[in-house]
């Protein structure tokens, strides 16, 4: 069987291209149609790499969006803001679902949901990174003479151990697995499948990192705030929960990563 390849260069410089782009198209825009019809006409030039452009359009357009045609003020938190408003989101008892886009799971489950979460009766879904490709990412990087001295990259078992770890807890958890690079680092907090409030980052890349690790640096970091209540963010809302779906059809099951790698395991190959 041949290897699954990940994605090529060409995919992650059209994500960063539409990047530029849509930051370029919002501020154009005077108004929500003039966004919305500019940045479907960029999608439909680009064309192709459907998951990584998805992820990059709804992170933008939310940025953008919420910045130009609010009548208030983007509300961008620092850490403790994000925690705090997350938590009352949370905690006002009427949240359903909250979906996460992520990369190893760690920040999320520790910084955001607290212990006693797990004894809610609400869905987490989280997008991660499938932890194969990520393993065969980290080995190249590694093994690099300028990564040589530094701290290593190492994350594919951390994003293993909470895939395969039980979880016999009333909090439903449900996890897929994309092949792509970690892009938009957020969360939408739902009622009744309704996005109610979302928290919208990105992860930035720096080929070798001053500190070592993993090129994705989730923190330190800037969020903003996306409201429902605000006719304008509710729409934006939709879009990016629109783009989790997508995403998440795109993306692979535990069960999925798991045999593939049984079946390396097997034919002694390391390739992803």
């Amino acid at each position: 069987m041949k290897p699954v390849r990940a994605r090529s260069p060409l995919a992650t410089a059209l994500a960063a291209i539409l990047t530029i782009a849509v930051g370029a198209v919002g501020v154009l825009a005077s108004s929500r149609e003039d966004l919305v019809q500019n940045v479907s006409d960029l999608v439909g030039a680009v064309g192709g790499t459907p998951t990584i452009v998805g992820f990059c359009a709804g992170a933008c357009v939310a940025f953008v969006a919420a910045r130009h045609l609010s009548s208030h003020d983007t509300k961008v938190l620092d850490d403790e803001g994000h925690r705090r408003r997350f938590r009352a989101a949370l905690e006002d008892g009427h949240i359903t679902t909250v979906k996460m886009f992520g990369y190893t799971g760690e920040t999320s489950l520790v910084d955001l949901l607290d212990y006693n979460d797990r004894y809610r009766p609400i869905t987490v879904r989280m997008l991660l990174r499938n932890w194969l490709v990520e393993r065969a990412e980290q080995d190249k990087h590694n093994a690099r003479p300028d990564t040589s001295e530094s701290r290593p990259w190492d994350k594919a078992d951390a994003i293993k151990k909470i895939a395969v770890e039980k979880w016999p807890h009333a909090m439903r958890r449900e996890m897929r697995f994309y092949d792509g690079n970690p892009v938009i680092k957020a969360s939408i907090l739902l009622k009744d499948n309704r996005p109610v409030t979302a928290f919208v980052s990105f992860f930035c890349w720096k080929e070798v990192p001053d500190n070592g690790g993993s090129p994705f640096k989730g923190v330190p970091r800037g969020v903003v705030q996306l409201d429902a209540s605000n006719p304008n963010e509710a729409a934006i809302l939709e879009y990016l929960d629109s783009q989790f779906e997508l995403a998440w059809r795109c993306a692979r099951s535990r069960e999925q990563i798991l045999l593939r790698e049984i079946e390396l395991t097997r034919s002694g190959d390391t390739a992803k």
